[in-house]
């Protein structure tokens, strides 16, 4: 009986955000809409972060039974990862240019 409930709820939980993720217009977003502007994110540094940090923490909390978030937090708090990140790309600065007219009712 509990596994029918349990069906249940997550029925009820999926209409729910299906129902949110229809927008105004009736739009409802595919996995292809999400593959289309997915595959241009620059998730790559992300991915490298996860990867170089999920190790240590793990080992922290395997081994810090009193107390393992503060030493965490002062692991992270004092790791550098430029040795693995890519340089950041130059900037590019750009001047903003007013792009309409703004008429002020004479008074």
């Amino acid at each position: 009986m509990r596994e029918q409930s349990v069906s249940l709820e997550m029925d009820n939980s999926l209409d729910r955000v299906t129902a949110a993720a229809v927008g105004r217009n009736g739009f409802m977003p595919t996995q292809e809409w999400v593959t289309s502007w997915q595959q241009g994110l620059p998730l790559d540094p992300v991915m490298i972060v996860i990867s170089e940090l999920m190790p240590k923490p793990q080992e922290i909390q395997s081994s810090h039974k009193l107390n393992p978030t503060g030493a965490i937090l002062d692991y992270l708090g004092h790791i550098s990862l430029k040795h693995v990140l890519p340089n950041l790309p130059p900037l590019n600065l750009r001047r903003f240019i007013v792009s309409y007219r703004m008429s002020i009712p004479p008074q």
